[in-house]
């Protein structure tokens, strides 16, 4: 996967993520009054899946191959740590007042990882650079 295919494709769900958020708060008034931390969530898994990429597919070309399995953990803990913050931050700044703040802030993140989950798939799968960079040191 070229760095200009994930691009495109993390803009294309990012803004039918956007769509969505929007659409649900057109229909439903605690929907739109929370779906701010939603679209602060995009912004910030944009800004994190973008050097993201560029270190994951650094590694995946490595001939060792936990490098790449060690990229993929530390990927899931800052995703992790980046969303507590996140949430903690968004409930002390704008004081929610319920739990359904969180509704458009888990379906951001669901659907981030299914697409940050495809993405290091992609990566993973890409054994010809792997075996040229292995099969020259032979």
């Amino acid at each position: 996967m070229s760095f200009k295919q994930f691009v495109l494709q993390l803009f294309f769900v990012s803004m039918a993520i956007v769509a969505f958020i929007f659409l649900f708060g057109l229909f439903s008034i605690d929907w739109a009054q929370n779906n701010l931390l939603g679209y602060y969530a995009v912004v910030g898994f944009i800004i994190l899946f973008l050097p993201t990429f560029y270190i994951a597919k650094k590694s995946a070309q490595s001939a060792n191959k936990q490098l790449f399995t060690g990229i993929i953990m530390l990927s899931v803990l800052s995703k992790l740590v980046v969303s507590i913050v996140m949430v903690f931050w968004y409930h002390k700044n704008f004081h929610p007042s319920g739990p359904l703040f969180l509704v458009p802030f888990f379906l951001v993140y669901i659907i981030y990882t299914i697409f940050e989950s495809q993405f290091m798939i992609k990566l993973g799968k890409d054994d010809s650079k792997r075996k040229s960079v292995s099969g020259s040191s032979k």
